[in-house]
């Protein structure tokens, strides 16, 4: 088990790196300023994220951002080229939505936010009026 450190993985062996590569099966990254900034990617995001997928890890893209869909996320992601699919974008707007639809909420929905929660909410059935 590895402990939460800042250690430089190039400067450890090699066995060492393939050791702790080996530790994990899924990835979680934010993606604002971790992985892209604004609309480009940063250096070397793209190779470590899609040589991680070809490892066969789960990858999840975890974002704050309530603005978009995943759907949205996911054409910017492919666009920086992320080898990314629908199921690997978590947003807050997606959970949300999610998280009604299984407590079968069945009422409709005045949003305080951005349009990418509403058209998550409308994704999964739940009605809106609109937002502000």
């Amino acid at each position: 088990m590895y402990k939460q450190s800042a250690t430089r993985l190039q400067s450890l062996p090699k066995e060492q790196i393939q050791a702790f590569i080996k530790s994990f099966d899924t990835v979680l990254t934010d993606c604002d300023g971790v992985i892209w900034l604004f609309n480009e990617a940063l250096q070397g995001a793209p190779n470590v994220i899609n040589r991680f997928l070809e490892m066969g890890k789960k990858v999840f893209f975890v974002t704050n951002n309530s603005t978009k869909t995943r759907d949205e996320f996911l054409v910017k992601a492919k666009s920086l080229n992320f080898n990314m699919t629908r199921d690997g974008i978590i947003s807050t707007a997606y959970l949300a939505a999610q998280y009604l639809k299984h407590r079968q909420f069945t009422k409709t929905a005045y949003v305080v936010g951005s349009q990418g929660v509403i058209q998550e909410l409308e994704a999964v059935g739940i009605k809106t009026i609109g937002y502000g």
